[in-house]
């Protein structure tokens, strides 16, 4: 018997015992001419004692099949026509007297001449569904929701059912004969192949291996898999391959991989008030695990503490300003304009209408050839082509109904575009960094006004008559506040004499510079009374407390 050139020889030494039936060889008259040793277990008669006996002596033999229309016949042999198979349920009589209720099948074989037939019988009550019935057994493991394959001891394909031939979409006579890296390069054919040989010399299996690649049937996507691999041994250990079997988790992976980011998000962003910072936070987190390039434009009166709206009344495009951005790339290489520069873009790019719109941009396809946008941009243009960028997606900043402006995501070939679910996720991620990012745009207006207000309250000038020279310096101890009730002055005094007055009120901000500039002023008119310095700062004290009843007061 030939076999196909490529195929392995795999099976040759396997023992055909998958079924365990017993079977008798009958002749065209009935009587027994073989007896297996299943056939002695099943009724207890030695060969000696059945032998040239009529199989009817002890087994009430069905009726014989019909041979019309309906009948199974095989064909005919040189001694004429042959019986057809027949299948029944029979009552046959053990040696010690019990009646057995048995399964029967009877074939012809035509080539042995003389009506020579083979009879099987098996116990349905001793012997489980899947050896009885073996096209059962193989409709369970072809259909079954996880792949299965068997590779002989060469890693070739030997057998697959249909579940792993539609998870890979590579047809089964593709595979046959074949190994991994043949039929499935870009599924990380080289870590499969280690599991299977380590799992074929070792005997240990190897189970939830996890892996990532792309397949025939949905080569646009990565997809995960986790795959268990075992050796096949007989009952004898001899080792006849290994088997494995896989089930796609792309989605539960992608799940768990989405929900560990926006758990990552809340503790990785917004951990300062400073606006670079946030949106720097923003772009480390989004590359490399959602994009392959992430940029934050924000518009420049945000940068300032101004309220965008307030400031220009619909959002400016000609104000976007870069704040941030993070490549796969060492030095952004893919970026038309680097941090700090206006971040110029055309009226009918995504990034403009995101802004304007306040609504999301999906773009799956950068394709330059489509007569979009790109074709106005042509700086943006040719890194498309350069990069070879495939997918965008734009997400505006938004905080309490105001657009301070914008996140952009890019990926580039070979990985996978962007879908909606990146977008809900990018959504999600900026909406989050967009509420830290107003509070740092609140705060630097509140820095700002308090460090203009202190600025203002302090001396501009000191003098300290003719008797002393006088020099100041003024550096916060606080460099992200930067801002609070510390003051100091020189007042002269009648009689070439000049106070040196250092103060500090507790707190940052307005109200901090605010209560300076008044016990600053109270110190002055204190000072041109002439008092004592104890005399002084008793008073100060009843007026430091009067200010605080007053605020307290006003809390209420």
């Amino acid at each position: 018997m030939s076999r196909r050139d490529g195929l392995p020889s795999f099976g040759a030494d396997v023992p055909f015992d998958m079924a365990d039936v017993a079977t008798v060889l009958v002749d065209g008259a009935g009587s027994v001419l073989g007896w297996s040793s299943q056939a002695e277990r099943l009724l207890g008669y030695r060969a000696e004692d059945v032998l040239e006996r009529s199989l009817a002596s002890f087994v009430d033999l069905p009726p014989p099949a019909s041979t019309g229309s309906g009948a199974d016949r095989t064909g005919a042999g040189p001694h004429g026509a042959v019986p057809a198979t027949r299948a029944a349920h029979v009552t046959a009589r053990h040696r010690d007297g019990r009646l057995l209720e048995l399964g029967f099948r009877e074939s012809p074989l035509s080539d042995a001449g003389a009506g020579l037939r083979l009879v099987s019988l098996i116990d349905p009550r001793a012997t489980p569904w899947w050896a009885l019935s073996q096209s059962v057994l193989e409709r369970f493991l072809t259909h079954m929701p996880y792949g299965l394959a068997v590779l002989d001891k060469e890693l070739r394909y030997v057998w697959l059912n249909e579940t792993l031939e539609r998870m890979a979409g590579v047809p089964r006579e593709q595979r046959l004969g074949r190994r991994v890296s043949e039929v499935l390069p870009s599924l990380a054919p080289d870590a499969m192949e280690a599991q299977l040989q380590r799992a074929l010399e070792s005997g240990e299996p190897v189970l939830g291996f996890e892996y990532r690649g792309h397949v025939p049937a949905d080569p646009d996507h990565e997809h995960v898999y986790s795959t268990s691999f075992f050796r096949l041994d007989d009952a004898a250990d001899n080792v006849l391959g290994v088997g494995y079997m896989g089930v796609d988790i792309t989605a539960s992976k992608r799940a768990q991989e989405r929900l560990a980011l926006l758990t990552e998000s809340g503790a990785r962003i917004g951990n300062s008030l400073d606006i670079a910072a946030t949106a720097a936070e923003l772009v480390d987190l989004a590359v490399p695990r959602l994009a392959d390039f992430a940029c934050v434009d924000l518009l420049d009166p945000v940068l300032h503490g101004q309220d965008p709206v307030a400031a220009v009344g619909t959002p400016d495009v000609a104000s976007l300003r870069r704040v941030a951005q993070q490549s796969l790339h060492p030095g952004c290489p893919e970026a038309v304009v680097g941090v700090g520069d206006l971040a110029r873009y055309v009226a009918s790019s995504p990034i403009a209408q995101c802004l304007v719109e306040g609504k999301a941009r999906l773009e799956p396809y950068l394709d330059r050839a489509s007569g979009g946008w790109l074709t106005e941009d042509v700086v943006r243009s040719d890194r498309v082509r350069e990069f070879r960028l495939r997918s965008l997606m734009v997400v505006p900043v938004r905080s309490r109904h105001v657009s301070l402006g914008v996140a952009v995501f890019l990926r580039w070939h070979p990985h996978e575009r962007f879908d909606e679910t990146d977008l809900l996720l990018a959504e999600e991620c900026v909406s989050r960094a967009a509420v830290s990012l107003d509070n740092a745009r609140r705060y630097t207006r509140e820095h700002t006004a308090a460090l203009t207000l202190q600025r203002s309250l302090l001396p501009r000038t000191l003098s300290g008559a003719r008797c002393l020279e006088v020099a100041s310096r003024y550096r916060p101890a606080d460099n992200r506040d930067g801002v609070g009730g510390d003051w100091y002055d020189v007042i002269p005094l009648s009689g070439a004499r000049v106070a040196l007055v250092v103060g500090d009120v507790v707190g940052h901000g307005i109200n901090a510079a605010a209560t300076m500039g008044r016990l600053r002023m109270a110190v002055r008119t204190l000072a041109g009374m002439d008092l004592s310095p104890d005399e002084l700062l008793a008073r100060l004290d009843d007026l430091d407390h009067r200010l605080i009843d007053e605020e307290s007061a006003d809390e209420d």
